[in-house]
Order: structure tokens, then C-alpha cells, then sequence
């Protein structure tokens, strides 16, 4: 299983069909019953602390009820993804986790220790482009976490979707990750 990861509205699903046509690997349609087998994944490969760091980080993630249970959804739905055999590609695949809880600097570092053998299962391409970029793609698509939210919600998500991505690339570097960078 490829996949693709990255701050959001940096062009992943753009990019990810390209890089489909181009390694000839179909891309992964997403569908509501892999949430029931990444949660069965989920309850099977990963101990307790794991299940709780995900719980934990779930629940303080957003204020509002509906968008963590989309984030939990959505971050379930990556353990399927993570022990699926099939070669195809996945738009968002396990290391968008950081991105779908917000994580702060310490928590994406105890996410890479404590999912570090998982991470360094993972075959995948991360999606960048510039601030500026980003910026008018998200003011132009909008997302979830915008409802009801003003312009200064929006600059701090886009702050801290930022800063996510260099905690991220720092933690694999750290821990000698390699992955193909899209621009």
C-alpha cells in the first residue's frame, strides 16, 4: 500500500491521481466498512497505551462532538489502510494522523515513538506546496473545522497545520524515514 500525506489542502488528491496514472497503481475508494476493519486492526495490533494515545488525542482534538467523531472515524479508517496487502494508493494514508488530531510539537513526537514500527512499515509520498498556496486553497475549498469559525480560526489552523508538517519531517528524519516528496 502507497500512500499520500501532507498539510491539508497541499494537493494531495490532485497529486495522488496523477502519481496513480504514472506507477500504474489504482487508487483506494474509500468506503464507511474499512472503519470497522481499521478498528478491528486497531483493537488487535496496538496495546493499550497506543489505544489510549489515540482516545486521548481523539477527544482533545476539537471542541464539538461531530468533528471528533470524524476525526476518530477517519483516524481508525489508517489501520485498515496500514495492514492492507493490496498494491494501491491511499489519499491519506497512516502518517496523516498527526494532521487529522491537530498534534501539538510533543504529542507528534511521542506519536513517531510510540508508532514507530508502523511508521517504518510505510512505503509513501509527501504532499508540499507554499504558505501562500496553501492559504488560497483553503480559503477557496473551506473545511470541516471552518463551520461557524472566523478568518483568525483559519490562520491558526493553517499555523498549526504548518507547523505539524515540520514536526513531522524532523521526526523522520530523526528516526531515518524515507519518503518521496511531491511538489
Amino acid at each position: 500500500m502507497l500512500e499520500l500525506s501532507g498539510v491539508t489542502c497541499s494537493g494531495k488528491s490532485t497529486k495522488m491521481h496523477t502519481l496513480s496514472n504514472k506507477l500504474g497503481v489504482c487508487v483506494l475508494k474509500k468506503h464507511y466498512w474499512h472503519f470497522f476493519l481499521g478498528f478491528y486492526w486497531l483493537l488487535v495490533t496496538c496495546n493499550y497505551k497506543k489505544i489510549n494515545f489515540i482516545v486521548s488525542k481523539v477527544v482533545s482534538s476539537d471542541a464539538r462532538l461531530l468533528v471528533r467523531a470524524k476525526v476518530f472515524y477517519n483516524v481508525v479508517m489508517k489501520f485498515y489502510y496500514l495492514n492492507s496487502s493490496k498494491n494501491l494508493i491511499v489519499d491519506e494514508g497512516f502518517i496523516q494522523i498527526p494532521f487529522l488530531l491537530m498534534l501539538p510539537k510533543c504529542s507528534i513526537a511521542e506519536f513517531f515513538k510510540l508508532f514507530n514500527k508502523e511508521i517504518g512499515k510505510l512505503n509513501f509520498y509527501w504532499s508540499v506546496c507554499s504558505e501562500s498556496e496553501l492559504t488560497n486553497r483553503i480559503l477557496k475549498r473551506g473545511h470541516h473545522r471552518f463551520v461557524g469559525k472566523d478568518r483568525c480560526y483559519i490562520n491558526e489552523f493553517i499555523k498549526n497545520n504548518l507547523n505539524i508538517k515540520k514536526e513531522c519531517e524532523m521526526n523522520f528524519e530523526k528516526i531515518n524515514i524515507k519518503f518521496k516528496v511531491l511538489e
